[in-house]
């Protein structure tokens, strides 16, 4: 009988699923939110992207844009409502 499949830790991470939850989720998830299970998580200084088995999808582009120029999860915090004010 095969082992279970294991998860391994993640680091400081942005909890996101951006088009299917919307911007209201991934400000609240900046905030330091809860992540539900099939959140993707993506690491808000290198923008890098941990998937488990349980995890259900990745995350947008535009996440990921803005997770790799910010630097800094303050920055990034930052530049999300800028962007959406156009």
């Amino acid at each position: 009988m095969p082992a279970p499949a294991t998860v391994a830790p993640t680091p400081a991470c942005c909890w996101s699923r951006w088009p299917q939850l919307g911007l209201e989720a991934v400000l609240g998830a900046l905030r330091g939110g809860g992540p539900p299970a099939l959140y993707a998580r993506v690491d808000l200084v290198t923008g890098a992207e941990w998937r488990s088995a349980a995890d259900g999808g990745g995350v947008t582009e535009p996440l990921l844009f803005l997770a790799r120029d910010a630097g800094a999860p303050a920055r990034m915090a930052a530049a999300i409502p800028a962007m959406v004010r156009g």
